[in-house]
């Protein structure tokens, strides 16, 4: 599995059906708080190019791109040098903006390559991998490790000493606080990832996984939940894919699996911005998620 929020497969990117034309590292890391990848520019750059180079040589691309958000440019100074002379590979620097580190996105803001719905960038001649994932793959065929660790973030207002952590792959959440100097006091919400995407955890013996970026304690969160849809259109201007997804959530709410997927529900990323937008506090998101599984199901019966 790959290391990023989705933990798509690796072996399954690196063996696409078709012609591809460039691999790509996503270094964008767009969410706040998380800084996995900031400190992997820094501390291993060859480590990163050379899993880029097997990439490539898997997939027979003969470009390779590594994308990085302009907030990283000088993280990524060492790594600018390593390329300058090659031909064959590039550091792209992109603008800071949320959700830039979805695979889609990111290939429409480098490439000007629309991913169509239901569809996987190798199907436009491309194949993405995190940065986590392509260090660990350098690291398995050049020194033969196992992936067994990660580094993970912990950070947030109520940590006491945020920082990033290489800890085993079952970590408890509550090793990981505690190496942080634990938390402070008061009503706190603890997610797995970023305040965007990452889940809410109700326990702190939780454990990492290879997919955990980030483990963040922030307030609970005090504003009134699921008020009545107002109309206003804000979650329609804030969907990157383009959804309304105040009705996509209202077809998932009453169960109507068609209606849900004619709105498109499939497409949507479960970045949060419609819930981060939405004035009356709607479970925009997890309403979505739900329709999700109810299409699942109904498929699978």
């Amino acid at each position: 599995m790959g290391m990023g929020g989705a933990a798509f497969p690796t072996h399954i990117k690196l063996s696409p059906p078709g012609p591809i034309d460039y691999a790509v590292v996503n270094g964008a890391e767009c969410e706040p708080y998380l800084t996995v990848d900031h400190r992997l520019l820094i501390e291993n750059p060859a480590g990163i190019l050379r899993g880029l180079e097997l990439m490539m040589k898997a997939v027979g691309a003969a470009r390779g791109i590594l994308a990085v958000e302009e907030n990283k440019r000088v993280a990524a100074g060492e790594l600018l040098q390593l390329v300058s002379t090659r031909r064959d590979v590039e550091v792209r620097f992109l603008e800071v903006k949320y959700p830039q580190g979805s695979e889609k996105q990111l290939l429409e803001s480098l490439l000007d390559r629309e991913v169509p719905p239901g569809r996987l960038p190798a199907d436009v001649g491309c194949v993405v991998q995190n940065v986590h994932t392509v260090l660990a793959v350098a690291q398995a065929v050049d020194l033969g490790m196992p992936l067994t660790a990660r580094v993970v973030t912990v950070s947030g207002p109520a940590v006491e000493n945020p920082g990033n952590f290489l800890v085993r792959l079952g970590t408890p959440f509550s090793t990981l606080l505690a190496a942080a100097g634990g938390l402070k006091e008061g009503r706190l919400q603890l997610l797995a990832g970023g305040p965007m995407m990452g889940p809410a955890q109700a326990t702190l013996e939780a454990s990492v996984l290879k997919g955990t970026s980030g483990l963040l304690a922030l307030p609970a969160p005090r504003r009134r939940r699921n008020l009545a849809c107002l109309r206003c259109g804000a979650c329609l201007r804030a969907c990157p894919m383009g959804l309304f997804p105040c009705e996509v959530a209202r077809a998932a709410a009453r169960g109507d699996v068609e209606e849900f997927r004619r709105q498109g529900g499939l497409n949507c990323l479960e970045c949060g911005c419609c819930s981060f937008v939405c004035p009356s506090g709607r479970d925009l998101v997890q309403m979505i998620q739900m329709g999700k599984e109810q299409l699942r199901l109904g498929e699978g019966s």
